[in-house]
């Protein structure tokens, strides 16, 4: 979703402003329905998830130039779909079939999907 949150932002700018409170709004909904269920979560993945969401506007930045021309946007449109695949191993041992699924419309939209952007670039 962040992805295509910072590829359909009309410009860079946009792109890193839309994508902070998603990803604040996502930490938050996700702490409040753990609190609320009495789920187990640590002070780690806490931290961890904060940190990352702050650091989401620059991801977001480099994001927004996978609709680029040139070189370097497919270099990182090629990272973006990596660490997508390396984070479900890393994390669950293994593919599962949605993974399979998100990664294949993760390339559709980062690497096939035109986008008409009429505002000029920053």
């Amino acid at each position: 979703m962040g992805t295509l949150i910072a590829i359909y932002s009309p410009t860079k700018k946009a792109a890193m402003q839309n994508i902070l409170p998603f990803c604040i709004g996502m930490l938050l909904t996700y702490y409040a329905t753990a609190m609320l269920t009495q789920s187990v979560y640590g002070w780690t993945f806490i931290i961890g998830w904060t940190i990352f969401a702050f650091l989401s506007p620059v991801m977001a930045y480099f994001a927004w130039m996978t609709k680029e021309w040139g070189l370097f946007p497919k270099i990182i449109g090629v990272g973006i779909v990596l660490v997508s695949i390396l984070s479900s191993v890393l994390l669950f041992d293994r593919l599962r079939l949605y993974d399979l699924v998100i990664d294949g419309m993760l390339i559709y939209f980062v690497f096939f999907k035109r986008i008409d952007r009429h505002e000029s670039q920053e």
